[in-house]
Formats: structure tokens, sequence, C-alpha cells
């Protein structure tokens, strides 16, 4: 689960500009809460958000939620922050939000 929290933290920060600009940065940090097992052949959603952006850096919040419930929420399985620290030319160096 770890590894998938990396993937999204990092997918997800590579498209804070507006379009997907992969490899645009790199993760400096991954903390990741493991909070119950996943059943073998579960289907499963992970959902990326970015939380802050301040000039090269990008905060991401990810979730891992299983997605055989009816309703469409999920059980949480496992939860992540994330920071991505973006290449200089990127053009992000001037941008805060």
């Amino acid at each position: 689960m770890t590894s998938v929290m990396d993937d999204i933290i990092g997918w997800t920060a590579f498209l804070v500009t507006g379009a997907c600009v992969p490899w645009s940065g790199f993760t400096a940090q991954v903390n990741v809460s493991l909070k119950r097992p996943i059943a073998v052949g579960s289907y499963l959603k992970v959902v990326g958000r970015i939380s802050k952006w301040e000039g090269r850096k990008v905060t991401i919040q990810a979730e891992l939620l299983c997605g055989d419930e009816k309703d469409g929420t999920g059980a949480v399985h496992c939860t992540a922050d994330g920071l991505v620290i973006l290449k200089r030319d990127t053009g992000t160096d001037a941008r805060s939000r």
C-alpha cells in the first residue's frame, strides 16, 4: 500500500500546473497510515488531492478506498500525506497557492 501511496502522491503533484508533466519533481516525504487489510479480489479506488502549493513545494493528501461498497463511498484502507519538490525548470518557482 505504501508504494501505491507514493505513486499517487507523485502523479498528483505532477498535475499541479494544470498539465500532467511526468517526472517534473521528486517525493521528499511520505507519511502512510495503514488502517485495515484489503481482501484479495477487492476493487480499489485511489484518491489524491493537492492540499497546499508554495513555490516548488506541493503537499498532497491521498486515500486508498475499497470500491466494493454499493453507496460508492468505500472503506478507507490507507491514508497518506506527502511532500513533492518540483524541479526548478517546471516554471512554478514564482507561483504559490
